[in-house]
This record gives structure tokens, sequence and C-alpha cells, in this order.
């Protein structure tokens, strides 16, 4: 779970995390140690008062989207298009178009790294 890493870049303590929830300092902690599990509702509060999703928060997704949203509420109409054109391909063209794009991806990787250099 990411508590403790939101709390900090909020620059928050626990005691001040805990007066804005309404935890206790130690429920806080407990949960920041990996010694117990929050209920879905307090996942749920939260998220909110980081404006993060659910799923960022307990470390499912990298992706820090505001809490009310969803990952398609980020995509622009040309990257919805992309997902359902791929969706329509067989799964060996969609292994294929995988494997081109990673090339693609690790080239451009390669170039930027020895640009640096």
């Amino acid at each position: 779970m990411r508590l403790k890493e939101l709390r900090k870049s909020n620059n928050l303590t626990l005691k001040n995390l805990s007066e804005e929830l309404g935890f206790s300092a130690q429920v806080l902690s407990r949960y920041e140690l990996e010694q117990t599990q929050p209920d879905f509702n307090s996942l749920i509060k939260i998220a909110r008062f980081f404006d993060v999703s659910v799923d960022y928060l307990i470390g499912a997704s990298d992706f820090k989207m505001p809490f009310n949203s969803t990952l398609a509420d980020q995509l622009s109409s040309e990257e919805r298009q992309l997902i359902e054109d791929y969706r329509k391909l067989s799964p060996a063209l969609k292994e294929m178009l995988q494997d081109t794009i990673k090339t693609w991806s690790d080239s451009t990787a390669n170039k930027r790294t020895k640009k640096d250099a």
C-alpha cells in the first residue's frame, strides 16, 4: 500500500492525517507497516482524501489517477480507437503488434540513452 508514500509526499504526519481522516494514528501506522489491512470503506476514504484511485493506493496500478477517474477517462479519442481496433485482432496479430511496439519502444529508449551519454 502506498499510504506512507502519499502521506509523506503531502508533508503530513501520522497525527495530521489521523485528524483529517478520523482514524487513530496507531491504526494508520499499522496500515503503513502492513500489519493490518484497511477495510473497503477505509480504502475509499483514504483514496478520496489523496485524490487517487483505490488501485493506485493499494499498489495494483501505477497510474496515479484522480479518485473518480478511470483510465478510459484519461484516453484521447485516438487512443480509444486504437484499443477498439486492437481488440478486433486475432491473438496471433495481437502478439505480433505487441512485439513490434516493444521493439520500437526499446529502440527509442536506446536512442535517448545514447543521446544523453
